[in-house]
């Protein structure tokens, strides 16, 4: 089912501000016109009624709430009957004066759900293999608060906080700005992550923690203890330049298969996975301004140069 939402209420939000235009349509650009216009001796005046016209503009709506309208109106209005369950019954319907708070609260269950989910993940990861023991830190514009739309798209970094400890950042004349070396902090390293040199090897890394993960997700463990199933990506959709090396993320594709807060979400959930290693009491060399630097906020996340540096080795 495609699933299709309208932004007809966001349209119908602007009719204030359009009103005081209409009704000065033929005066705005004359004003403007004669503001600018060299031969015109009094175009102060037509400068004051312009400003006049503004201010009343500005004052026949509440400007923080006539945003707020708009960004609401075009989000998915999960109240509606078509996300409610066909064997849910009149008394189990939510009020009509409580729609808008039902809609938002099922936003925020999927978000919180969702979250949940990625804990879940998480926990057997490190359960399954400590060397990629993790938490979750959600990012973008879901965390945020300014996703608009379905509330279908979420991303999370995973901090490995195992990798993290044994780990230090090293410098080398071929790494280009915005782009350090990670070296094993002990003479002692895991041959299967590192290099013969200590150098971290992020493409294993990346492949073996995306095994990991798609792993996990395809079990029917993960699904009965979360409520969401796995959907394997159509590898004909991947572009031919998306590698190991340099993309950040794994990308996973989920479907619900139970209503959230008595909808349905008849919507996939899209998720960008981004591995990372928290480097506490580091900052980059050329950080604009050390004094807002804060431990433990600065994450480096794998890739390689080579996309953006084809000439470094």
């Amino acid at each position: 089912m495609r699933l299709v939402f309208s932004l007809k209420k966001a349209f119908l939000r602007l009719i204030p501000s359009s009103s005081c235009i209409a009704t000065n349509f033929r005066k705005i650009p004359l004003y403007v016109k004669n503001c600018f216009e060299d031969i015109c001796s009094d175009s102060a005046q037509y400068e004051a009624e312009l400003h006049s016209t503004i201010r009343d503009l500005r004052d026949s709506v509440d400007i923080i709430s006539y945003v707020r309208n708009i960004y609401l109106g075009c989000r998915v209005d999960y109240s509606e009957d078509r996300f409610k369950p066909v064997s849910m019954s009149e008394t189990e319907k939510p009020a009509t004066t409580a729609e808008s708070t039902a809609h938002s609260t099922t936003i925020e269950e999927i978000q919180n759900h969702v979250t949940k989910t990625m804990e879940h993940l998480a926990n057997v990861i490190s359960s399954e293999d400590d060397r990629f023991a993790c938490h979750v830190v959600p990012v973008g514009s879901a965390q945020e608060g300014t996703k608009i739309g379905c509330c279908d798209e979420f991303d999370y970094n995973f901090v490995l906080v195992n990798l993290s400890r044994i780990c230090k950042v090293g410098y080398s004349p071929e790494s280009p700005p915005g782009f350090v070396l990670l070296k094993a902090s002990t003479p002692d390293y895991d041959e299967d992550l590192f290099n013969d040199n200590g150098t971290l090897n992020t493409r294993i890394v990346k492949f073996k923690f995306e095994a990991l993960v798609k792993q996990i997700l395809s079990s029917s463990h993960f699904c009965e203890a979360t409520g969401f199933e796995f959907i394997v990506r159509n590898e004909e959709n991947v572009l031919p330049c998306e590698n190991v090396s340099t993309k950040l993320h794994t990308f996973i594709k989920l479907t619900a298969i139970q209503p959230v807060n008595g909808s349905h979400v008849m919507h996939h959930i899209f998720i960008d996975i981004v591995p990372a290693l928290q480097m506490n009491d580091w900052w980059p060399e050329d950080a604009r301004r050390q004094d807002l630097c804060q431990t433990g906020e600065c994450l480096i996340v794998f890739t390689q140069p080579q996309n953006k540096y084809p000439w470094i080795g």
